[in-house]
């Protein structure tokens, strides 16, 4: 049990959860920030979550790319494999409860790119830096 508790997949696991972890806690403190700034409604910062919500209600239809259902493709998502990693989740929730599940990605992606970017940081040996995260 010693030297599972020293092996280097054990230390990388508990880092990503700290980091994941820690973009939790970010993301509530953000997220009720947000709520208290708008009298209990969660609404997203910016109109491009709307847009990709959109875009994610259209694929879960069967129509990917399309900001209208029936119409022609747009160009309008900058990213193409967000809507998609939206639209399983188009069915099980209300319209609003999805602007959570797009705040959920945000706090995971967050915490991976938090943990991602400490292990660079010790590869190119920087072990201290992670504070600047």
């Amino acid at each position: 049990m010693k030297a599972l508790a020293k092996s280097p997949f054990v230390t990388c696991t508990l880092q990503a959860v700290g980091y994941l972890a820690l973009a939790l806690a970010l993301g509530l403190w953000a997220a009720n920030l947000a709520r208290s700034n708008t009298q209990g409604e969660f609404t997203p910062p910016l109109d491009d979550t709307y847009i990709y919500l959109q875009y994610a209600r259209s694929a879960s239809q069967g129509a990917p790319l399309e900001y209208q259902i029936g119409e022609s493709p747009t160009r309008g998502a900058t990213s193409l494999l967000y809507p998609f990693l939206l639209a399983p989740f188009v069915p099980l929730t209300s319209p609003n409860g999805l602007v959570w599940v797009a705040w959920a990605y945000g706090v995971l992606f967050l915490g991976l790119l938090a943990w991602l970017t400490h292990r660079f940081a010790v590869s190119l040996d920087l072990p201290g830096w992670p504070l600047g995260l």
